[in-house]
């Protein structure tokens, strides 16, 4: 499609459990969106990803996608446009910015997936915006992003923010990536519901909002939840004196609103003697911080992030869905060809 045609960019979200797209115009409206299972038959996570894009730019094909953003969970090099390690995919050095590039012809960025919605939520906030905002993505595992006026920290070797492996009790619980005492292996979605099931071994596992449903009747469930908060709060604390910033709780976690939000913000203050309990509140994009983030990536810094945010939120979930299975046999055949009209 030829660049007089309306302008749009792509943004993809890569989840251990689903990887998510949408084509957004330069206003913020969703043209139309996908989500395809992360590992599905015959298909890995990289398969997936080019699927969701091929489809999706063919899905698209009377718009200008002018570029690709695309936020990963790992290790991020955004410079270099790597997934440094991705342990939940499979991934270790894979040039993903390069190889979607050669995919689709279309330019590609690439970021860390709580660097992304960070952004998201950075843009949601009103005018002034904080000077220190840390966004805390609780889902199977707890990410995290320090934004410092405006900059989201990205470290030394491009994994800044591991909030989830930093230690909260010392020789406690053994934790998936080998240390023992994270706080992902207290306070994770997947931590709690765990801790659930080891306290009231009878039933079967429960989903975090199933737990959450049994907080008020099931003393389990509520001691199983309390000692989450307990170690979330405690890496808050610790967090708040070095950064004193916002705090933005997001994840599928998150979506417990105040049930979580309540009991942390008063066992931080219990916590917190001498100083102020920092600003706690919930994610304004819910579970679509980094698909908004990534959409963010690919406009640029120029454009207006406030109103595009906004927008994309409200048309998203109305937007056109493509159905999982549309497009699997021709996509991918046919989609360099469409671009490679485009100039």
């Amino acid at each position: 499609m030829s660049r007089s045609s309306p302008s749009a960019v792509l943004a993809v979200d890569i989840g251990g459990t689903s990887v998510r797209g949408a084509v957004v115009l330069e206003d913020g409206s969703v043209r139309c969106r996908r989500t395809l299972s992360t590992f599905g038959t015959h298909r890995d996570a990289l398969a997936s990803t080019r699927l969701l894009v091929a489809s999706l730019l063919e899905a698209s094909a009377d718009v200008y996608v002018r570029r690709i953003g695309v936020a990963a969970p790992g290790t991020v090099d955004p410079v270099a446009r790597t997934v440094t390690r991705a342990a939940n995919l499979g991934w270790r050095d894979l040039p993903l910015g390069e190889l979607l590039d050669a995919a689709t012809g279309v330019p590609v960025v690439l970021d860390h997936d709580a660097r992304a919605g960070a952004r998201a939520e950075l843009a949601g906030l009103p005018v002034p915006h904080p000077r220190a905002l840390v966004f805390i993505p609780i889902g199977t595992g707890i990410a995290g992003t320090l934004v410092i006026d405006g900059t989201p920290l990205v470290g030394q070797t491009n994994a800044a923010g591991e909030l989830g492996h930093t230690i909260v009790h010392p020789g406690g619980r053994l934790c998936p990536c080998g240390q023992r005492g994270c706080l992902e292996a207290y306070s994770s979605a997947r931590s709690i519901a765990a801790r659930y099931h080891f306290l009231s071994p009878e039933g079967p596992p429960r989903t975090t909002e199933h737990l959450v449903s049994l907080l008020q009747v099931d003393p389990a469930a509520g001691q199983a939840w309390h000692e989450g908060v307990d170690a979330l709060a405690l890496a808050i604390v610790n967090l708040t004196a070095i950064t004193d910033g916002c705090v933005v709780i997001g994840g599928g976690l998150g979506e417990a609103g105040e049930l979580l939000l309540r009991p942390l913000r008063h066992r931080v203050g219990e916590l917190l003697t001498w100083r102020p309990v920092p600003d706690i509140r919930g994610s304004a994009s819910g579970p679509h911080a980094a698909l908004i983030g990534a959409a963010l990536l690919a406009l640029g810094a120029d454009a207006d992030h406030a109103a595009f945010s906004g927008r994309m939120l409200e048309t998203l979930s109305g937007a056109p869905q493509l159905d999982a299975d549309a497009g699997i046999a021709t996509a991918t055949a046919t989609t360099t060809a469409t671009r490679s009209g485009a100039s």
